[in-house]
């Protein structure tokens, strides 16, 4: 089945192997075991996703999203899937998704707390609560670190 093992291959490489994880290709050296990338988990509340971050004194990157949006759709399947984006983001930050596909008091609410007008709305708290930017639309994985870093001081 070559068509399967090279789905596995890229499944492999976008995850962060290397071919050194093939049959009959060398093993790592001693001490070198394969980093395994940090998992993004998002925070769905949004309190303690606030008490979260100020506890450990990180940023909170809030991604306010929805099923029907687009440009969300496209953050979702090339951004955020991204492994150094993934990475940064689950190391660094603490991240917290607002979907409003289906709208309700509280999220209009919370919607309203942030300013969000339009979405995506990817927005950049620092540990105290305090907006250091925004990014509105699909941002491409180099666009997105190169402005998240701007704006926390990377």
């Amino acid at each position: 089945m070559p068509g399967l093992a090279l789905a596995c291959a890229a499944v492999a490489l976008a995850a962060g192997c290397s071919r050194a994880s093939e049959p009959g290709a060398p093993a790592p050296a001693k001490g070198q075991a394969h980093a395994a990338a940090p998992v993004l988990r998002w925070e769905t509340d949004e309190s303690a996703a606030r008490a979260r971050a100020k506890r450990e004194g990180r940023p909170l990157v809030i991604d306010f999203r929805s099923e029907w949006c687009a440009p969300c759709q496209e953050l979702e399947a090339k951004t955020f899937a991204d492994a150094e984006v993934a990475r940064f983001l689950a190391t660094r930050t603490v991240a917290l998704r607002v979907d409003v596909t289906e709208m309700t008091d509280a999220l209009e609410a919370l919607m309203q707390k942030y300013r969000v007008q339009v979405l995506p709305a990817i927005i950049f708290l620092d540990a105290a609560g305090a907006e250091r930017g925004r990014i509105i639309d699909y941002a491409k994985p180099a666009q997105f670190l190169a402005r998240a870093r701007e704006l926390l001081g990377d």
